[in-house]
Order: C-alpha cells, then structure tokens, then sequence
C-alpha cells in the first residue's frame, strides 16, 4: 500500500491489480475553503470566529483517513487478502536541494493517521500488518 499526496491511498494486489482509494481534488479543495476562511476572519480580526472553527479541518481530514482505511480492509476482504503492507513513511533527504524542497513542501505532508485506522479495521477481520 503506498500513502501519497496526489492520490491518499493506492493498493496492488498480486494479480497486478491496482485500485486508488480516496479523493485527492476533494481534500485539497477543503484544505483552501478553510485556509481562506480563516485569512478572511484573520484579516477581520475575530479571533473569536477562529476558535470556534476548532480544529474542523482536522477533524474533516480525519474522516477521510478513516473512509479510506475502511475502504482498502473492505477491498482487501473482497479479494482474500491475508497481509496488508504498508509503506515505509519515513523521508530520507540526500542533498541540499531535496532538502529545500522538503521544508517548501513539509506543509503538504499527507496525515498520517491510515495506517492507525489500518490497523483497528483489519484487525476486525484477521488481516496482518507489516
């Protein structure tokens, strides 16, 4: 299973099947709405407003990951898997450049809470993890 940012979840099985999982355009177009929405209240200085908001992008987000885990445990039962592996999720920068372009685009760093809801779903249905 590989985690992306332009495609949230992709799955190949061993009969070179592959299947996406999620909705890349959806989930960006969230991300602006409340990006703008808070530069809005910003710029009218209602901290208030800004509160009250209360991590809602987060949560949305969160839901998501937790759609799409559901989705790939289904798909998976659906075609007989025993064994989801998952990527490796950790970042490995090997020159200066690939570091600039890390911290440019650290803010677009997916969230990694699949392999999380990975883990509770399949469990329910006695799949592995690796």
């Amino acid at each position: 299973m590989d985690l992306g940012l332009k495609v949230p979840a992709a799955v190949i099985i061993d009969d070179d099947k592959a299947r996406f999982f999620g909705n890349w355009r959806l989930n960006n177009y969230m991300k602006r709405k409340f990006r703008s929405i808070r530069k809005k209240l910003g710029k009218q200085n209602k901290v208030n407003a800004i509160r009250q908001l209360d991590d809602k992008e987060q949560r949305w987000m969160q839901n998501q990951d937790h759609k799409v885990s559901r989705e790939i445990v289904d798909f998976a039962t659906a075609n007989t898997i025993s064994v989801i592996r998952l990527e490796q999720l950790t970042i490995k920068v090997t020159s200066h450049a690939n570091y600039r372009y890390f911290l440019k685009s650290a803010r677009l760093k997916p969230n990694h809470n699949k392999p999380n809801f990975l883990v509770f779903f399949s469990y329910e249905y006695g799949i592995i993890n690796i």
